[in-house]
């Protein structure tokens, strides 16, 4: 049986062996550094997104001769990428850029000028000069969006908006045979009557009752799914408005400053040139809108992911009295996590009373709790497409199995980084 190794381990050797004259992407003993993997390697040479099996924690013997022969061909590109790279920290110095990290901005623009134009050859400052302003000027500066978000004007602005938009909206009730409807919607398996449901704004109901009424989602929860754990989106019951400045874990208690941050670097990938106080303002009147979110479809996939959230128990025996098996489209997320191969041998250590590994701590405290590592990254995900609309690609179902991928994933990617290290 071939012998596997750590995928970083793998890494180190075959750059060694290659012998890439690259001083800018190594750290003292002559090995790449973590962010010349992150922003050069993985999605420049390596590329595991189309090539899977280099992406695995432990490589065998031909996936590392793979990846050898990757680095020798690109061994010329990377050389010069250096080279670029220092010619932008120059320039980014005489300039007095000093927002953001000089690798992950630069490390991607040197590759392609070392693709498109080779070595840097007389005098460049002018083209890297031109390129550091298109990156350092494409909207406002982190600095500049906190200066507004901690300004007197924004505080008044805040308070204004939560006394008028706030406590003073009064919805009539229209939640009528809701918890029904959704019950149906998540047993249909042809996602029609998901599609159905998310399509009405019924929801937006719900969402306000919430500031006025304790108990209003457990209840909801209750009438779908009467057998289930507990699920938070606040640590305050009623709901309150959100702190403006520092963080909060729970989806519906992010501060404006945490929703301002995501805000603006989506902003930032849609080359956005809006404005600071624009950004701030937009987040504020946001908030004050249905579960944070502005668009109707957002609030009732948000709503829907709240019921299927708390079904979700990777650590549970199916039958367990506590929680029941889940069935329809629940039950298709649920067999997706219980099948991972890092899920089925904790269960198997739990149950048998075994040790669980230090590193392993806090993914086993995301399995018991999955709902909370789902509703942050459905949340964050529904916000980031209110901030560069589109229109919906994809379906109900597929965007919250998606967002079920997307845990697991940053769960194996914890894993292998913690076999890495033990190695």
């Amino acid at each position: 049986m071939a012998t596997l190794r750590p995928r970083t381990a793998v890494i180190a050797d075959a750059w060694t062996a290659a012998e890439i004259d690259a001083p800018a992407l190594v750290n003292k003993k002559g090995l790449p550094l973590a962010r010349t993997q992150k922003c050069l390697l993985d999605p420049l040479v390596f590329r595991p997104r189309e090539r899977k099996h280099l992406a695995k924690a432990l490589l065998n013997p031909a996936d590392a001769a793979e990846m050898y022969q990757l680095l020798v061909d690109s061994r010329e590109a990377l050389s010069w990428t250096s080279l670029w790279y220092l010619e932008f920290k120059e320039m980014r110095q005489a300039l007095g850029f000093s927002e953001g990290n000089p690798q992950e901005l630069y490390y991607p623009r040197a590759y392609e000028l070392a693709i498109t134009r080779g070595a840097p050859e007389g005098d460049v400052s002018e083209l890297v000069s031109a390129l550091l302003d298109s990156i350092h000027t494409i909207g406002p500066s982190t600095r500049e969006v906190m200066e507004v978000l901690r300004s007197k004007e924004t505080h008044d602005y805040a308070e204004k908006t939560w006394t008028s938009s706030w406590y003073n909206r009064r919805v009539p009730p229209q939640t009528h045979g809701l918890s029904e409807r959704l019950a149906l919607a998540l047993l249909d398996q042809s996602g029609e009557r998901l599609e159905a449901f998310v399509a009405t704004e019924d929801v937006r109901a719900i969402a306000f009752e919430m500031r006025d009424q304790e108990g209003i989602i457990e209840k909801f929860l209750e009438a779908i799914v009467p057998k289930t754990q507990t699920v938070s989106l606040s640590e305050k019951d009623p709901l309150v408005p959100p702190e403006l400045l520092g963080s909060a874990f729970l989806p519906l208690d992010r501060t404006i400053e945490q929703r301002v941050r995501a805000a603006l670097i989506r902003h930032r990938d849609a080359d956005s040139e809006v404005g600071a106080a624009e950004i701030v303002i937009e987040e504020i009147e946001r908030a004050v809108d249905a579960f944070g979110l502005h668009d109707a479809r957002s609030q009732a996939l948000f709503l829907v992911g709240t019921v299927i959230a708390p079904q979700l128990t990777p650590l549970l025996h199916v039958d367990s009295d506590d929680v029941g098996a889940a069935e329809g489209f629940v039950g298709e997320l649920q067999q997706r996590i219980r099948r991972e191969a890092y899920v089925m041998h904790l269960r198997r250590q739990l149950c048998a009373g075994g040790a669980i590994h230090a590193d392993q701590t806090k993914i086993v405290a995301d399995l018991q709790d999955f709902w909370k590592p789902w509703l942050n990254r459905l949340w964050s995900r529904l916000h980031g497409r209110e901030i560069r609309p589109r229109p919906p690609a994809e379906s109900p179902k597929e965007l919250l199995t998606g967002i079920t991928r997307s845990v697991i994933l940053d769960h194996r990617a914890r894993i292998r980084k913690s076999l890495e290290r033990s190695s």
